[in-house]
């Protein structure tokens, strides 16, 4: 794997290169703003222990440094790799009302980077290889809501026996095991422009809009956290059955981007 990644890189960098050589006015765009989804796939111990892929949405911001094929900037994202929700009765408790609510628990998998890219500045077809530094946060939670929506506080009502207004449906929420840890790859992509706008202010800048696809590899810390299911009434107790392993993702993902 490390050495088909140092021969895909060799193999971009010289486009890169020589790209910079063939100047084209009205391509001096300096700052990129792209938006992604896609699928986080685990893998390893990670992806044995939890099952699961996750969706993925994540935005970045780069600037390009003047007169270089070299871009830095940051990128957040995340999704979720389970969802369990269950209708909860108090009727065993409270037989003369006997009322519900909803118990959602998330599980979710969250990025954050610091990106540096080689990519050529012309072109209408742009393969890049970047490299991302940051972190990775492994996030269970648990919120419990009233299904009627009738405004009573749950949790006043079940603490001191009088039903409160509450803002939203939501009665509470709950941070059952979260985890950050350290995280870095790489990323292999491409951009294609489809569409251009010249920029009256600056005639010398334009306006693009590129398609673009990538592939990323991140190597993950060693973190303790729950998969779907970890938490309710199939594991017969109210303990936390936490993993560990690290946590090493491939993902996988396409967008757009915009170029000013």
């Amino acid at each position: 794997m490390r050495c088909a990644l140092l021969a895909l890189t060799f193999a971009v960098y010289p486009l890169c290169v020589a790209a910079q050589s063939v100047p084209r006015p009205g391509s001096q765009s300096a700052w990129e703003i792209g938006l992604r989804v896609g699928q986080t796939n685990p893998q390893a111990d990670f992806r044995r222990n939890i099952g699961a892929h996750a969706w993925l949405v994540d935005v970045d911001a780069l600037y390009r440094l003047p007169r270089t094929p070299v871009y830095i900037g940051l990128a957040f994202g995340g999704g979720d790799y389970g969802h369990q929700k269950r209708r909860v009765s108090l009727a065993a408790l409270i037989p003369e009302s006997p009322l519900e609510f909803d118990v959602d628990t998330t599980n979710s998998i969250l990025f954050g980077s610091v990106v540096v890219r080689l990519q050529p500045r012309y072109g209408r077809l742009r393969p890049y290889v970047e490299g991302v530094w940051g972190f990775s946060e492994l996030v269970t939670a648990t919120t419990v809501s009233d299904p009627s929506r009738s405004g009573i506080c749950w949790a006043d009502l079940l603490r001191d026996g009088r039903g409160s207004s509450c803002p939203s449906s939501d009665t509470s929420r709950t941070t059952n095991l979260d985890h950050y840890v350290r995280s870095a790859g790489i990323g292999l992509g491409t951009q294609v422009d489809v569409r251009q706008w010249a920029r009256r202010d600056n005639p010398a800048r334009e306006l693009r809009l590129s398609l673009d696809a990538r592939v990323q590899w991140r190597r993950g810390g060693i973190a303790e956290y729950l998969k779907p299911g970890s938490i309710g009434p199939e594991t017969g107790d109210a303990s936390l059955h936490a993993m560990t392993s690290r946590t090493d993702v491939k993902t996988v993902q396409i967008g757009i981007a915009v170029h000013f």
